[in-house]
């Protein structure tokens, strides 16, 4: 492990495997994959470099996703300018375009989400438990301030995000179909504020 420093070291490239595994390469050398060494179960076994072999050594699970599907246990997704409030779906609605707002924490279906990874595009889906329906960018808007809703599952970059993990718990997260960050207009923290990228 070293501090955060954008070099490629820290870098790596992801390779679906057919039994829906990952084999994680350096961006360095792409030929060399994330290995256990000697392919050991022992608590403790350290990881390496090694040149690809296709051996279960190199073959990891995101299990983050998976345990979220099957464990139901979802999350909120809270601004770091103010963790008391929650991105919430205006009045839990369920009709394809309610609006997506902050509103302060609840412990209600409106502000719960599940978010599932999609190996085939690299990007999560993130559900409102309220009504079922992905986060979603309006008309698939690329300007600053298009807004966020729910809308039926249609399976477009509108309704695909990707996370940037800032520390341990906080992370930027984009719209797919744009490239701009989900966002609180005007940094706002008040019940109501809406979410836009």
């Amino acid at each position: 492990m070293y501090t955060p420093n954008g070099t490629d070291a820290q870098r790596w490239l992801a390779e679906k495997n057919a039994d829906g595994s990952v084999t994680f390469h350096s961006k360095t050398d792409p030929a060399l994959c994330v290995d256990v060494t000697g392919a050991s179960r022992e608590p403790g076994t350290p990881l390496q470099l090694y040149r690809k072999n296709g051996t279960v050594a190199q073959r990891f699970y995101i299990g983050h996703a998976q345990a979220i599907n099957e464990s139901k246990n979802p999350y909120i997704l809270a601004p770091a300018n103010d963790p008391g409030q929650a991105l919430d779906v205006a009045g839990a609605g369920t009709a394809d375009g309610t609006n997506v707002q902050l509103y302060e924490q609840n412990g209600t279906a409106a502000q719960l989400v599940d978010i599932t990874f999609d190996y085939s595009t690299g990007t999560y889906k993130i559900t409102s438990l309220a009504s079922g329906k992905p986060l979603d960018v309006d008309g698939a808007k690329s300007h600053d301030g298009a807004n966020v809703q729910v809308y039926h599952n249609n399976d477009t970059l509108a309704q695909r995000w990707s996370f940037e993990q800032l520390d341990y718990n906080r992370f930027r997260i984009y719209a797919s179909c744009s490239g701009l960050a989900l966002d609180a207009a005007g940094a706002g923290t008040a019940n109501g504020t809406n979410v836009q990228t």
